[in-house]
């Protein structure tokens, strides 16, 4: 192996859809990372650049203990890397949830799997509230640590690669084809070399089982139909990502580690797959799991929520175990009513939202206001979430006013001073700051990479939400100036190939429109005067060329008063092109032969003419 950057390849630990993953060690700080090396195919695909700069902006401010550290980004020529934290639970090797669950015989116990989607959770909601939608949560992305807790891989890694070469990825090995990422290298190591298991493949079978790395299929195609098997189903009929869609992904996490299968086809909930597992598995994975992303639990941080009683019920802590801790019998019931009771506000919150959303459409407006008041005696959390999601779901389509607008129509039936309401526009306004700050990141990313049409679309989304910010103005100035900069790059450079000797009159006209827009743009700039110059230059020698053309046939036509009116105008255009003095010989020449042959006439007849005596 070589080396990349500043870090020197130690070894390949895993090889997947989306890159290769090496142990490296950098040599100035001397600690070990994981070095994923992008498909190299990717490089010349349209907006990686700048997606490559915009998403390492974002991913290297996540912090949080169970997301894996983003701590550099690598490019060298055409290979792009991204540095990480090397998670192990021995300091050797890499084990993902999948290495974890094969190891196990094919599934977790109910104990260890609710521990470890409270912190798998933990991570997404954060990422969430931090405007970072992960895109791939998948058992091969979550690695376990020394501790024993698991961090999660690859955010923003999806959004990188783009969704054309995911889908192109995943079509490809659905259908058995190879999906050409053996390409994927360290300069200095062979690209056909054989490596690891891919720490992140599952098998494409329904069944999960310890045999599926030799199925026969490559650890690339393996992973990335993992990929596809985790999607929700929207975005697998080709729509977008959104937060509920990161809400799936953990539904089909929670029922591979608890059954050893994926949720394909006629699939029996996980209680009614597990002997001994508690119903109340079947509320919270079953809703995760739902087709429809409105009835999935409406955020991470509830599906966090409930996590955290299924933890409870268990006894179970933080860190991945072996061993569950025992919990008492009362302790248990007390969990079991928590879980009860939040399967019954659940209901309830869906028979309200159904309720508000009703009245709304239909425009019954006393029905809206006695449905509100109920709600604030009965359930006002249910009635704040329903608010909450309104907004959401305008925030997430850039239409932020509009959902403010829609969700007003309950909020004024909500006293003004009611806590609740407070600290909704307190947390809608901290989701809009920290989207508006994912924006600016993307911008500056776009703008430094020279994407100024994704730079245009970060600030057009900036502006939609509705949000006064000093960046706005400050950044639309900017992008003016890029956009500047890049039209007088372009107009130099058209300008440049049509400024030649011997350039035809049609160029030369076209680079004077050139010259005319460059001297608005930049009126004071050298270059543009010395490009001026040149034109003039060349102008006046095509000129005076085409007038040398019109002088020969002038004189070939006998018309020397009209070749010399076009030797004027040429000694005013171009007195010292070498075409005018051409001319100006010519004509002198025709002279000279004009009156030689009228001597020689004259001669002749003098010759001929009788003497007189």
């Amino acid at each position: 192996m070589d080396r990349l950057g500043n870090y020197r390849i130690i070894r390949l630990l895993g090889r997947g859809a989306m890159g290769d993953v090496y142990l490296a060690d950098h040599e100035l700080l001397r600690v070990h990372r994981a070095l994923k090396v992008l498909p190299e195919k990717l490089a010349g695909s349209a907006g990686f650049q700048s997606r490559f700069l915009s998403e390492a902006q974002v991913l290297a401010r996540l912090q949080h203990p169970h997301i894996v550290a983003v701590h550099d980004m690598v490019v060298e020529e055409s290979v792009h890397a991204i540095a990480m934290d090397f998670v192990s639970p021995d300091g050797r090797h890499s084990q993902s949830l999948e290495d974890l669950r094969r190891d196990r015989g094919g599934h977790l116990p109910a104990p260890e799997t609710a521990r470890i989607l409270v912190q798998v959770c933990s991570a997404i909601a954060y990422a969430h509230g931090c405007g970072v939608i992960h895109r791939d949560i998948k058992a091969g992305n979550a690695l376990v640590g020394a501790d024993g807790g698991v961090k999660v891989s690859d955010f923003g890694l999806a959004a990188i690669v783009g969704d054309e070469f995911l889908r192109e990825s995943i079509a490809a090995s659905m259908d058995g084809r190879s999906i050409g990422l053996g390409a994927t290298f360290v300069p200095g190591s062979s690209p056909s070399a054989p490596g690891p298991a891919a720490a992140d493949s599952i098998g494409s079978d329904a069944t999960l089982g310890s045999d599926d790395a030799s199925r026969g299929s490559s650890s690339a195609a393996a992973s990335i139909v993992g990929t596809f098997q985790y999607m929700p189903p929207e975005v697998q009929q080709g729509g977008g990502w959104s937060e509920r869609g990161d809400i799936y992904s953990i539904g089909v996490l929670a029922y591979v580690l608890l059954t050893g299968t994926l949720p394909m086809g006629r699939w029996r909930t996980p209680a009614e797959t597990v002997d001994g597992l508690a119903a109340a598995w079947d509320e919270v994975v079953v809703r995760a799991l739902s087709a429809r992303m409105e009835d999935r639990q409406a955020s991470a941080g509830e599906l966090l929520e409930e996590l955290h009683v299924l933890a409870g019920m268990h006894g179970a802590g933080g860190a991945v175990s072996n061993v569950a801790p025992a919990s008492g019998a009362g302790r248990l019931r007390e969990a079991q009513e928590r879980a009860e009771t939040l399967k019954i506000r659940h209901e309830s919150s869906l028979r309200l939202r159904s309720s508000l959303l009703e009245r709304m459409a239909s425009n019954d407006d006393r029905g809206l206001r006695l449905a509100v008041e109920t709600a604030l005696e009965l359930e006002p959390a249910g009635l704040f979430d329903v608010v909450r999601e309104i907004v959401n779901e305008g925030l997430s389509r850039h239409a932020l006013d509009a959902g403010w607008e829609k969700a007003g129509r309950i909020i004024r039936f909500i006293p003004r001073d009611h806590p609740e309401l407070a600290k909704l526009r307190s947390d809608m306004d901290d989701r809009v700051r920290g989207k508006l700050d994912r924006l600016s990141a993307v911008f500056s990313a776009a703008v430094s990479g020279g994407g100024l049409d994704q730079a245009a679309a970060a600030l057009d989304e900036m502006r939609s939400l509705g949000v006064k910010d000093s960046r706005l103005d400050r950044f639309a100035g900017i992008l003016e100036g890029h956009r500047r900069e890049a039209e007088v790059k372009r107009l130099r450079a058209e300008l440049a190939a049509l400024l030649v000797d011997g350039a035809a009159r049609e160029q030369l006209e076209h680079a004077g429109q050139l010259l005319e827009r460059l001297k608005v743009l930049e009126p004071d700039d050298a270059g543009v005067r010395q490009d001026a110059g040149r034109w003039e230059a060349l102008n006046r020698a095509a000129v005076c060329e085409q007038l040398k053309t019109e002088v020969t046939l002038k004189l070939d036509a006998g018309d020397i008063t009209s070749a010399e009116a076009l030797l004027a105008r040429m000694e005013k255009t171009g007195p010292r092109e070498p075409s005018t003095k051409s001319a100006r010989e010519h004509i002198a020449e025709w002279k000279r032969s004009a009156i030689d042959a009228k001597r020689g006439l004259l001669a002749s007849l003098l010759t001929s003419a009788p003497s007189g005596d």
